[in-house]
């Protein structure tokens, strides 16, 4: 029953996505609704961070590719084809930035659910969520996977896919 129930509110919420104009197929910048920063690999290749947006800047810009369910979907970084991937089961663990594999689990993820203010997304693989490392506003904050935040100030937590220009 459980499981059904989450199932169903995963469709809804990609239906919800997907009629807002957010298709397979589309480029975004992935926008955190607490710092106003974007997604971006780190410099050194070590990991993704924040930084402030740039709409033209193509290692800021993320193509959906739907996996294999229709709900699931893989973040592909248009300058590099690499995939934002969960590297591990822990909370608090970096993401980091690899080669995209078709049906490789830890590359996987799904809108788990609309917020007013946003989007939660959430790992196949770990079950954690995208996430701002401490709510940091900074440049080159660590992107990390984390628990859902259940005092309900999930900011940091909180994710606008914003199409690029």
């Amino acid at each position: 029953m459980l499981r059904s129930t989450l199932f169903a509110i995963c469709v809804t919420a990609l239906a919800v996505v997907s009629a807002q104009g957010q298709e397979d197929g589309q480029v975004y910048l992935v926008k955190n609704i607490l710092t106003g920063k974007v997604i971006a690999p780190a410099m050194d290749g070590s990991g993704l961070v924040q930084n402030d947006m740039k709409p033209r800047v193509k290692f800021q810009q993320w193509k959906l590719v739907k996996g294999k369910m229709d709900n699931v979907f893989q973040l592909v970084n248009v300058g590099s084809g690499k995939v934002i991937t969960s590297p591990s089961k822990e909370s608090a663990a970096q993401l980091i930035f690899e080669e995209a594999a078709a049906k490789h689990k830890p590359s996987q993820w799904f809108v788990v659910e609309k917020m007013p203010r946003g989007l939660l997304i959430k790992s196949q693989s770990s079950g954690h969520y995208l996430d701002v490392e401490g709510a940091d506003s900074a440049n080159k904050t660590a992107i990390i996977q984390y628990t859902l935040n259940e005092k309900q100030v999930r900011g940091n937590q909180l994710w606008e896919l914003v199409p690029a220009k």
